[in-house]
């Protein structure tokens, strides 16, 4: 480089720094955006896949979460009907008659209960 000329170094110069320069702005203005916009999309795809993976698992629980629904509308249900509605005093002689008449049927069936014959001959 020493045997070149001055004007002609100089150039070579010039023509190295104008070509590093301008290597430098595509470099930081044509690829560096584009890294970023492929950041943008990894992050996108990765958030719908991880959607996706969320809504695929809510479906196949919800045969699960179906069954667990309706087992919670029975015993809703079920204490519902526990519960007093009406004239209390009414409720509670309701629950006593159906108490009764479920055990005297139950004593009947086996045997535990008199006959109405039997009760005035012991007398």
């Amino acid at each position: 480089m020493n045997k070149l000329p001055k004007a002609k170094r100089d150039q070579l110069i010039l023509v190295g720094m104008g070509t590093l320069i301008l290597l430098a702005m595509i470099i930081y203005g044509l690829i560096l955006p584009q890294y970023d916009v492929i950041s943008k999309i990894k992050e996108d795809t990765n958030t719908a896949r991880n959607d996706l993976k969320s809504k695929q698992d809510t479906i196949k629980t919800a045969d699960t979460v179906s069954n667990q629904l309706v087992d919670a509308s029975d015993t809703l249900a079920q204490a519902e009907g526990d519960m007093v509605t009406g004239d209390p005093a009414l409720w509670i002689y309701e629950k006593i008659r159906d108490s009764l008449q479920a055990t005297q049927g139950h004593r009947r069936r086996h045997g535990l209960l008199p006959r109405l014959g039997q009760i005035h001959s012991r007398f």
